[in-house]
Order: C-alpha cells, then sequence, then structure tokens
C-alpha cells in the first residue's frame, strides 16, 4: 500500500520529505521521475492544437479558422491574462518563465534597466514546427533538449500566411503558434493595454526565439500596436516597477526543477531541492490548464460548426500521434510498471488520486481524476492547495456550465459509451485509451468510468495485470464501440 500511495502522491510532497530525511538517494530517484512527469503532457497537446487547427483551415476556410481561435482563446486565455491584470512586472514575469519551463524550453534571461529578455534556443511551442531532432542527451543533463518535430509545412500542419488579428498581425506564423501570440500579445494589449512580451521570431525556427518583457508601457515601441492594429491607450494603470524583476539568483531560473534535484543529489546542496518543491507544482499546471481548454474549444467548434460525425475523424490524428509510444510500449512493460507510467501521467494532469490493487486489476480513482475530470468539475479556488499531508487539489475549470459552456455531446457514439451530453473531451479519452488501442492491439489499455451525473464524484480507471484476463463484459462492450465507432 505504501508503494501504491507514493506513486499517487504529487512529487513536491516527496521532495519535501527527503529533504527533511537528508536523503540524497531519494532525490536522484526523484530526479527522473519529475522529468518524466514535465515531459509526460505539453508535447501531446501542442499536437492537438495544431492537428485541429490545420483541419479546421481545411474543411472551413481562414475566417472560420479564426473565429475559432478567438473563441478558445477567450476560454482557455482570457481568464488567465485577466488575472493578471493588477499585478506587477515580476508577478508577469514569475509567470511567464513558469510556462517556459513547463514547455520544455531551453532559454536565458536577461534584465536591464527597461527589459527583461528571453533568450530561447529550444521555445517549447516551436519544438513542433522546428526541424525535426530527438533528444540525444540524457534526460537530466544540463544540456539536454526536448525533441522537435518539424510538423509544420507542405505535408504537416498549416502555416498562417496572412496576419490577422488572431496572429497580432505576424505573417507566416505556424497555426498552432496563434494561441501563443494570443496569449503575450493579442489580448495582453485588450485587457492591461500593452504585451505581456513580446515575440521575435528566427527565420526559419531553427534560431532562438526572443520574448522581451518592457517594464514601463512607454517603452513599448509603437510597432507592436500598429502590427496588432490596436490603438496605444493614453493611460495604462498598473503597478510601477521598483527594484529588479528578477530576484534571488537569476541563474535558477532557467534550470528544469530535474535538475535541480540531480544537483542537490550530486552536492548535498537542499536549498537547490527546497527551490524545485516550492515551484514544481505552479510549474506542472501553467500550462496544462491553458492547453486542454484550448484543445476542448476547437473541439467544441467542430462538433457545433461540422456536426458531431466529423469529432472522430478530427480526433483521429492526433490521438496517434499522442498515444503511439506508448501503445507500442505498453505491450512490453510489466504490471507495475505500466502502473508507473499511468501514475506520472496523472499527475502531470493535475490530478488528486488514490491506487488500489485487487489480485488481477488495480484501480485508481480521484476527485479530480485527470484533465478531462477538472474541466467538468465545478470552478472553485484558483489556487493550488495542499489538503492533506499527501495530497494537492489543483484549479479546476467548470468548463462546461454555463452559457458559454464547452460541448456535451448529444448523440449516441462509441466514444459517448452510448451515452447522450457527454463531455467531449471526455470522448477523446475513450478514444485514445480504449477504442484506438483496441483496434491495433486486441485489447484496452485500461478503462475509464467518468462520473458525468455528478461532477464531484469519482472518476475510476481499471487496468487489469493480464491483458488475457479483460472480463468478457468489457472487451465485448469496447470491441463494439470500437467497431462502430
Amino acid at each position: 500500500m505504501e508503494a501504491l500511495d507514493r506513486l499517487a502522491t504529487p512529487r513536491s510532497i516527496l521532495v519535501e520529505r527527503a529533504v527533511r530525511a537528508g536523503s540524497r538517494r531519494e532525490l536522484a530517484e526523484l530526479a527522473g521521475e519529475v522529468h518524466d512527469e514535465a515531459s509526460a503532457v505539453y508535447d501531446a497537446m501542442q499536437g492537438y492544437i495544431g492537428s485541429l487547427q490545420t483541419d479546421i483551415l481545411g474543411m472551413c476556410g481562414r475566417a472560420a479558422h479564426d473565429r475559432a481561435v478567438t473563441m478558445a482563446a477567450d476560454r482557455a486565455i482570457r481568464p488567465v491574462v485577466r488575472s493578471l491584470s493588477h499585478s506587477p512586472v515580476t508577478e508577469r514575469v514569475e509567470q511567464l518563465l513558469r510556462m517556459l519551463r513547463a514547455s520544455g524550453s531551453r532559454f536565458t534571461v536577461h534584465e536591464d534597466a527597461d527589459t527583461v529578455t528571453v533568450r530561447a534556443s529550444s521555445w517549447g511551442p516551436a519544438r513542433q514546427c522546428a526541424p525535426a531532432a530527438p533528444s540525444r542527451e540524457s534526460s537530466l543533463d544540463e544540456n539536454f533538449n526536448y525533441p522537435s518535430y518539424g510538423r509544420f509545412g507542405r505535408d504537416g500542419y498549416a502555416l498562417l500566411a496572412e496576419g490577422s488579428p488572431v496572429t497580432g498581425g505576424y505573417t507566416d506564423l505556424p497555426c498552432a503558434l496563434a494561441l501563443e501570440v494570443m496569449l503575450l500579445v493579442v489580448l495582453p494589449l485588450e485587457e492591461w493595454g500593452e504585451p505581456w512580451a513580446v515575440p521575435t521570431f528566427p527565420p526559419d525556427w531553427s534560431g532562438p526565439t526572443v520574448l522581451t518583457v518592457y517594464k514601463t508601457v512607454a517603452d513599448v515601441p509603437e510597432s507592436v500596436y500598429e502590427r496588432a492594429q490596436v490603438a496605444r491607450p493614453a493611460q495604462v494603470s498598473r503597478v510601477p516597477v521598483d527594484g529588479p524583476v528578477l530576484a534571488g539568483d537569476a541563474d535558477l531560473v532557467p534550470v528544469r526543477r530535474a535538475v535541480l534535484l540531480r544537483r542537490a543529489a550530486e552536492s548535498g546542496d537542499l536549498s537547490l531541492a527546497r527551490l524545485a518543491a516550492r515551484t514544481m507544482d505552479a510549474d506542472l499546471t501553467a500550462y496544462e490548464g491553458v492547453l486542454t481548454v484550448f484543445v476542448t474549444s476547437l473541439l467544441t467548434f467542430i462538433a457545433r460548426v461540422l456536426g458531431e460525425s466529423a469529432v472522430v475523424p478530427a480526433l483521429a490524428r492526433p490521438v496517434q500521434l499522442g498515444m503511439a509510444a506508448t501503445i507500442e510500449r505498453w505491450a512490453g512493460m510489466s504490471p507495475r510498471e505500466r502502473l508507473a507510467l499511468l501514475a506520472t501521467f496523472w499527475r502531470a494532469h493535475g490530478s488528486t488520486f488514490w491506487i488500489d490493487e485487487f489480485d488481477d486489476h488495480f484501480l485508481l480513482h480521484g476527485r479530480p481524476l485527470g484533465a478531462c475530470h477538472r474541466l467538468w468539475w465545478p470552478r472553485y479556488d484558483p489556487r493550488i492547495r495542499r489538503i492533506s499531508d499527501s495530497r494537492i487539489r489543483y484549479p479546476t475549470f467548470g468548463a462546461y456550465a454555463g452559457p458559454a459552456g464547452l460541448h456535451l455531446l448529444r448523440e449516441r457514439r462509441a466514444i459517448t459509451c452510448g451515452q447522450r451530453d457527454y463531455p467531449i473531451y471526455s470522448a477523446r479519452c475513450h478514444l485514445a485509451h480504449e477504442i484506438m488501442p483496441i483496434r491495433q492491439g486486441g485489447h484496452p489499455l485500461w478503462v475509464e468510468r467518468h462520473p458525468i451525473a455528478d461532477p464531484k464524484a469519482e472518476t475510476v480507471h481499471l487496468v487489469m495485470k493480464d491483458d488475457a484476463r479483460w472480463p468478457n463484459w468489457v472487451v465485448d462492450r469496447l470491441s463494439e464501440r470500437a467497431l462502430n465507432g
């Protein structure tokens, strides 16, 4: 039981325990786990965004695409920007740096009298469009680069050739980067009267991306407003900068939290581990919620404009890209290895969950468990909260509620488990974790029960120890759904 509880416990809590015990061995082990957790979600979600936007462009045209991106940005990005409306530049820069770490960016940061400048030799959002290159270094190497994919261009995801409001006036922009321009420039101009950070993109996406934060509104170039076709406000109310923006040891800001733990384990400097523990949970959720709501908003647009029958074809490519490696690994993994991988996924999605073991299966259950559950759980305190000595509660979104709620699939389909009014992102989960694996290997990876009638009830995941022992009712039901889906 202790081992199972450890799998479900946030790594920040385990780091705190290791620091109190002075266990350098435990910190070394946690460093690798923290890296795995940090890399478990972001790239797959970016792939969804590029694929779905490309499909919308191809099926509906540029005007409809821009309408879809605007709708998605209003739901996913505007709440984040509004939450920082009255924040000093210091807090805005701190959040920007969290997002850079969360996106698998490799960067340096420099402050002078007028600006804070980030120079990213590998900027997370641009790794989808940078020339394809695998990770060559060890995951805990100081020089580790996350992979890039080369997915934009003639045979890949679409480029937005013409500037428009959703590109902030930038031209030849990979479509998935419209999210970043809306986040850094367009919506901050609307909400604050100034940009969050002004990006300068490399011409061929193989060079560095530069993000410039201006300490005073007066220093923002007029060209930023002109390119975005937004009037420069006569007056902007914001907390003035008093002293340096980068506090403490600025050299540690770009360092991945996993590397901080490795350094702490090797040197015995536990202050590095304490820094990692303080910032890990905020890093973990810095992008995850934005990306999940953005993806679900694009799916909502597809369902409402093209019809619910278009949802599965639109999901086919990104689900295959996102799940291919997991499906390939799954067959050769032991039951404990599978459980550890699954626990990594759900920790990375900001879950609060527990694990029970039985003779032939495991049950993962939580409130909320997975990004899908956090989407439909009622929106409440946006802060990350410690709720016990071993669990954390992360923000939830209530994204399907209210007049602007995300789409509930009305038609009974394979991906809705034959139910009506099914949350559209939850349907994606059934396709990715159950239906597609059945098509490819004859059995699901795991089976999910989503309590859509009671958003605050537990989500439950069933994981069999032996694929040959999936209950007949599960295999028959899922096979029928897979074949008819």
